[in-house]
């Protein structure tokens, strides 16, 4: 077929053609591709262009290539069981080595930290003494900690913590409960040397508002029913902390408490 010919004094161009043949025969534009109708190659002839695109896969190579990923994935799992037969051999011999890396990996990362945070290894005692010097809360930022002292157990056994609101009271329980079960871990605790930390039996601890929509307790008595379970179990070789005790109390309820 005979194309017209173009006309050159214009700049005209059909609206969406990108690419279109400069022959001198004439001008066919061609739209814009767009990613269902990929471009799989494009040839030039002379000064024109010529665009071809992939024919769509036969029902035929589908098949193929899922017989093909059907094969693949029983050669994957022949290898795997026949690299598990081979091992299986040396079972002791694998379970040793993972545990001896286990072990190496969780005293590394013990060293690491110890580095990072600057900590100290406290002494241990079993006579129910705690002393913390300069102690940091570790999840606090290193610009924003304050440090603290903390001693209990030597002349006294109960502490009461009083001050403003955001004082630090709350931040000074969470602290002397971390560190303590950071050194029952074998951590090292931000803290200077000579500090000292007692291993108890168990910590129990009633910080923040536990309130439950599904057992229908208020901020009262969540903390009435933790309290409670404390005092059942606790003993002489047990770290208690308690943060606002009778915080939410009922006007009705609380008055028992005045």
């Amino acid at each position: 077929m005979q194309l017209p010919p173009v006309d050159r004094s214009t700049s005209w161009r059909p609206q969406g053609a990108d690419l279109y043949s400069t022959g001198a025969s004439g001008a066919v534009p061609v739209r814009p591709i767009n990613s269902a109708n990929p471009v799989e190659s494009m040839d030039r002839l002379g000064e024109g262009a010529i665009v071809k695109t992939p024919e769509k896969p036969s029902a035929a190579d589908k098949e193929n290539l899922d017989w093909t990923e059907v094969k693949e994935k029983k050669e994957i799992e022949r290898i795997l069981r026949k690299l598990s037969e081979q091992c299986s051999v040396y079972t002791d011999e694998i379970l040793n080595n993972f545990n001896v890396c286990r072990y190496l990996d969780v005293a590394f990362a013990k060293a690491a930290y110890a580095l990072t945070y600057k900590g100290i290894i406290p002494s241990i005692n079993i006579d129910n003494k705690i002393n913390l010097l300069n102690a940091k809360h570790p999840l606090i930022a290193k610009d924003l900690v304050v440090p603290i002292d903390f001693k209990i157990g030597v002349d006294y056994r109960i502490l009461v913590i009083t001050g403003p609101n955001t004082g630090g009271k709350t931040v000074t329980l969470k602290t002397v409960g971390l560190l303590t079960a950071m050194a029952h871990a074998g951590l090292a605790i931000p803290a200077n040397d000579g500090s000292e930390i007692c291993i108890f039996d168990n910590i129990y601890v009633d910080i923040g508002d536990e309130q439950s929509i599904e057992q229908n307790l208020s901020t009262f008595s969540s903390h009435m029913t933790n309290i409670i379970k404390i005092l059942d179990e606790a003993d002489s070789k047990s770290l208690v902390l308690l943060d606002e005790l009778g915080a939410g109390t009922d006007p009705v309820e609380g008055s028992a408490l005045a």
